[in-house]
């Protein structure tokens, strides 16, 4: 038995995009269930970040990693859905030039010009963080 189409107003999925095998069928799955103008609300991995971070380990046996990009996620979505408001949020990875703009280092030296606080929303807003937030609205 499924769940009716067309009777949600909103649909929240957090941190499983990355480990489903066919991504585009489930925003298919998604747009159905939302009614028009309706909204998602969606977290994925950051490929970009995840990649560059030697904390990672390996996926276990059977285990699905598709992580995508915010460039992929908005490209997956656009046929049903138009983004709202798009962003990172965690700052990670600790590879190549992320290790240096993560560093403690860098980070400590930024804080005392700027609150710890905002230096984490910079790094938000250059597309840093390690988890991708998404708000979209389903298209009519």
């Amino acid at each position: 038995m499924g769940l009716p189409h067309n009777s949600f107003d909103v649909v929240v999925t957090l941190e499983t995009f990355s480990h489903v095998a066919d991504q585009p069928k489930l925003i298919e799955v998604i747009a159905n269930l939302l009614r028009d103008r309706g909204y998602l609300i969606l977290t994925t991995q950051n490929r970009g970040i995840y990649m560059r971070n030697s904390r990672i380990a390996p996926p276990a046996e059977g285990q699905l990693r598709r992580w995508v990009t915010m460039q992929e996620l908005r490209r997956l979505l656009s046929g049903r859905f138009e983004c709202l408001r798009s962003g990172t949020v965690e700052p990670g990875g600790n590879r190549g030039l992320l290790g240096v703009v993560n560093s403690v280092k860098v980070t400590s030296f930024l804080s005392r010009i700027f609150s710890k606080e905002r230096v984490v929303r910079a790094k938000e807003r250059l597309g840093l963080g390690q988890t991708l937030v998404m708000l979209a609205r389903k298209r009519r």
